[in-house]
């Protein structure tokens, strides 16, 4: 993808990590790794596709290629104690969204315990889809009812699996 004369870097690289999505989601992990290497050659003062390239490399497992993007993280935002993309909401719900998109295109090889961080990752996307839903005044009582169970229930699944993974 080339960035026309006049063209607008910033909105270029919001296009290569939209399309950087659609690839892991479809289980293109290199063609996503691809899109992520060009925002950063034509971005270079911007965290996000060094923080989502880390990130796909450790859902993939690839340990070399993570810990690279994880330097170039690091060059980029000095004495960051988070893992990279987990240090501003705006970045983390970025690396939500690829984890849920690596888990549909099958290019998450993470095993016990690291699933839970997928078991998560999918539980807050639940839970802000049933706090959307409770806003609709169409709904009955009963309805709503059902919906704030159904987010405790998740809430209290959530909390029992985490319980284990540190047990583990």
């Amino acid at each position: 993808m080339e960035i026309g004369h006049g063209g607008d870097p910033a909105a270029a690289a919001d296009l290569r990590l939209l399309l950087a999505l659609l690839a892991v989601r479809d289980g293109r992990a290199d063609e996503a790794m691809r899109l992520y290497e060009e925002a950063f050659r034509h971005a270079p003062f911007d965290p996000r596709p060094r923080a989502l390239a880390y990130n796909l490399c450790f859902l993939c497992g690839r340990e070399d290629e993570s810990a690279a993007w994880r330097s170039a993280y690091d060059r980029l935002v000095p004495g960051s104690i988070q893992y990279p993309g987990w240090e501003s909401d705006k970045t983390r719900e970025l690396v939500h969204e690829l984890v849920i998109a690596a888990t549909l295109g099958g290019v998450n090889v993470l095993l016990d315990p690291e699933w839970y961080l997928v078991m998560h990752v999918a539980s807050k996307a639940m839970d802000k889809a049933l706090v959307a839903a409770l806003q609709d005044k169409a709904l009955s009582a009963t309805e709503r009812l059902q919906f704030r169970l159904l987010r405790v229930f998740l809430d209290n699944f959530m909390e029992v699996e985490a319980e284990l993974a540190e047990d583990d």
